[in-house]
């Protein structure tokens, strides 16, 4: 986040410079002020490289803090739950909770190959829900990070059709994808991972972020903003 000229009144040179560093390496480099936080329960390492980046919605209100709050959730976990993602991200922050290079634990058998965003809403929203200020907001906000994820491993900015990611095809999915996906690799007994894996398939039944998330609208986003 930029400081104010009034802000950085009365503090040391040597502040204003570090000042100045964070700001450029908030914005320049991390898709704006990101914070790590790291999670309770995640795998470290990969059983496999990346080739999703999933989003999820976290089915909470739109209101301020809720990136924050997600984060508390991850890096506590107090009732018991064993659950993770790596980036939580609200209309105004985003905060890091499991490194790219390490497994979430967010969508079953989706979480080896995906990188995992929860965004602050609902899967019930619809197309009005997804264009007011506030997930305006949201997605411009997600649509930097994600610009850079796809850069840094080398995910393409496309959005598979449900098929596609049955059949593993690298790009920008949403969770409800890689349930069919799941699913439907066992209806099929395709034994080939993620689906199958440890001698059992995985599945997941989870319908975020929904039908009326504006897949158009996001994928366009991201090929708008640099990717380094």
């Amino acid at each position: 986040m930029s400081a104010s000229v009034k802000a950085l009144a009365g503090i040391s040179v040597a502040g204003i410079a570090l000042a100045i560093f964070a700001k450029r390496k908030g914005t320049m480099k991390d898709g704006g002020s990101v914070t790590f936080k790291q999670a309770r329960y995640y795998q470290k390492g990969r059983a496999m490289k990346p080739i999703w980046i999933a989003i999820h919605t976290a089915e909470t209100p739109e209101g301020p803090h809720i990136a924050e709050s997600l984060s508390r959730y991850a890096e506590t976990m107090t009732d018991g739950r064993q659950v993770s993602w790596h980036y939580a991200i609200d209309n105004d922050s985003t905060i890091q909770n499991v490194q790219e290079s390490d497994t979430a634990w967010a969508a079953g058998p989706g979480n080896s190959p995906g990188i995992h965003l929860e965004l602050a809403g609902r899967a019930s929203q619809d197309a009005a829900g997804w264009s007011d200020l506030y997930s305006s907001a949201l997605l411009e906000r997600a649509a930097r990070i994600v610009a850079l994820i796809c850069a840094r491993n080398e995910i393409p900015i496309v959005h598979p059709s449900n098929q596609g990611v049955l059949d593993l095809l690298p790009g920008i999915v949403g969770h409800d994808q890689i349930s069919w996906a799941s699913q439907k690799a066992k209806a099929q007994n395709l034994r080939v991972m993620p689906w199958f894996r440890g001698g059992k398939f995985g599945i997941t039944t989870h319908t975020d972020p929904g039908p009326a998330f504006p897949w158009d609208k996001f994928i366009d986003l991201v090929r708008k903003y640099p990717r380094e």
